[in-house]
């Protein structure tokens, strides 16, 4: 389980073979919050302020990974990333 590759940093399978996780990079996807994003994205050209818009999305998508994890498995995490659009 995800739990056993966390905490043990290797997982066993019912037969007792082990795979060890160490030196692995873990990805994870999601789209939580890009309801959100998709609705304050607006048509044609903007003026500037691309930057500010990437922090308050960036804040957005952490916010509803806070409101859908638990802070157990969050604090996990050693990186979190948010893709601009």
């Amino acid at each position: 389980s995800l739990l056993q590759v966390l905490e043990d940093g290797r997982l066993t399978d019912g037969q007792g073979r082990t795979v060890d996780f160490k030196n692995t990079v873990l990805i994870f996807t999601s789209n939580l919050g890009t309801s959100d994003i998709s609705k304050a994205v607006g048509l044609g050209f903007t003026q500037g302020g691309g930057e500010n818009n990437y922090e308050r999305m960036k804040q957005k998508v952490n916010d509803e990974l806070k409101k859908h994890f638990r802070p157990e498995f969050l604090n996990r995490i050693d990186d979190i990333i948010v893709f601009h659009q």
